[in-house]
């Protein structure tokens, strides 16, 4: 069985991203030269503009709205793996301590937890980020922990 990689899900969208934008510049030349063609046959002279205009304009839409479901896909795929991350930081925050006597069972110990001053989530006191926010905890930052 293969171990979870979140390098893989962040190369994955980040190849997402570079199609997207490559993807409305090749849209645009291949429309832009179908209606360059179309207008010459067409009308000749001035058609040959008029199509070269029309087809990219219409090359460029189409290559945008590609591109923004290739961008969707990738924003999937990083927030998947951002929750995956969240998930796995809050679960090595709780700790299992010794019970006082050898008959007593190991008792999970929560984390204290406190506020967050940005969007007043409830997190961990020593957390350094907001697992809802993103807001950045420590030392000369407007955002804190509040008990």
């Amino acid at each position: 069985m293969q171990k979870y990689d979140a390098s893989i899900i962040d190369a994955f969208a980040a190849d997402l991203y570079s199609r997207a934008g490559t993807i409305v510049a090749i849209s645009t030349v291949m429309y832009g030269a179908i209606g360059l063609a179309a207008g010459y046959f067409a009308f000749k002279g001035m058609g040959a503009t008029l199509g070269v205009l029309l087809g990219a304009g219409l090359g460029f839409y189409l290559g945008q709205q590609k591109a923004f479901i290739l961008k969707l896909q990738a924003q999937t795929a990083l927030c998947q793996a951002q929750i995956e991350r969240n998930t796995r930081s809050n679960g090595q925050e709780a700790r299992v301590t010794e019970a006082a006597s050898a008959t007593e069972p190991a008792q999970r110990v929560a984390p204290a937890m406190g506020t967050c001053s940005s969007c007043k989530a409830r997190v961990p006191v020593n957390s350094t980020t907001c697992p809802n926010c993103m807001a950045s905890f420590g030392p000369g930052s407007a955002w804190q922990v509040m008990p």
